[in-house]
Order: C-alpha cells, then sequence, then structure tokens
C-alpha cells in the first residue's frame, strides 16, 4: 500500500476515535448531570413536604389542645400531605408522619387546655408538645442525608402495595 494513503488513513481512523471518545464523555456527562439534578431535585421536594407537614401538624396540635372535636375539613390537609410523603418518603419516616396524626387527633378527645394565664400554663405543661414531631423529624432528617457528612442520602421510591 501506498505510504499517502497509509499515513491518510492512520491520520483519519485518529481522528475518529478521538471524536468518538470526545462524543462518549460529553454523552456519560450529561447522563451523570440529569441524575444528579434528578436526584437533588427529589430531595428539595421531599425536605419542602416534610416541612409543610410540620408546619400544619403544629398549628394542628395547638388547635386540639383548645378545641373537644376536630373539624374534618381541618384534617383533611394533613392526610393529604401525609399520603404525598407516603408516596416519596422511607417507611420509617411515613410511620412517624402517622404517629403523629393520631396524637393529634387523640388530643382533640383529651380535655382542653386553658394557656390564659402563666400559672395554668406551668401546671398543664408536659412534655408532650416538645415530642409530638420529634420522631417524625429525626426519621426525615436521616431521610434527608442532613446528620451525614457525606451528603444527601438518595433512595429509590419505595412502591406502594396495598
Amino acid at each position: 500500500m501506498n505510504s499517502a494513503v497509509l499515513s491518510a488513513l492512520s491520520a483519519l481512523a485518529g481522528s475518529s476515535i478521538g471524536a468518538f471518545a470526545s462524543i462518549g464523555t460529553t454523552w456519560l456527562t450529561q447522563v451523570y448531570q440529569g441524575r444528579i439534578q434528578l436526584q437533588s431535585r427529589e430531595l428539595s421536594q421531599r425536605e419542602q413536604l416534610f416541612n409543610d407537614f410540620i408546619n400544619l401538624a403544629s398549628k394542628l396540635y395547638v388547635d386540639a389542645l383548645g378545641h373537644d372535636a376536630p373539624e374534618p375539613s381541618d384534617l383533611v390537609p394533613l392526610y393529604a400531605l401525609k399520603a404525598r410523603i407516603s408516596l416519596v418518603a422511607a417507611k420509617e419516616t411515613t410511620d412517624r408522619a402517622d404517629e403523629v396524626m393520631r396524637r393529634i387527633v387523640d388530643t382533640y378527645y383529651e380535655p382542653n387546655r386553658d394557656f390564659r394565664n402563666r400559672r395554668n400554663h406551668e401546671a398543664q405543661a408536659d412534655s408532650k408538645f416538645d415530642h409530638l414531631l420529634q420522631a417524625f423529624t429525626l426519621a426525615g432528617r436521616a431521610e434527608l442525608g442532613v446528620d451525614s457528612w457525606l451528603g444527601p442520602v438518595f433512595h429509590k421510591p419505595r412502591l406502594i402495595s396495598r
């Protein structure tokens, strides 16, 4: 074979290999970045759901301390939020959310508390309010990877079978 043709074919082959390597590297980078962005978005959405649940549960608990029976229309948003959490959260977090909801409903059927003056408040104070959301918060923090120096812990959403 002519040395000029061989040289041209070698140059063409080298260019092709370099182009394919560049395309492959770019493609892998895009796939990896897409996965990271998706995981970050899912983590952010889960964090927002947990935040909304904590806020709504706190408001309903305070309402339960001063009322005899729950208004179903007040509890529906909490149940809906818990259902949304069940779609994306780990079982431990979902179970802790169930406990919070049960305690809120149970509190509605307990005697009302009078917080109008400090003496009554101190007499009726207990640690239930302080710990109402503690288990849920700890489960949520573990799921979000907040306590880990390695960063967020990503998990695959579980399938709901009922």
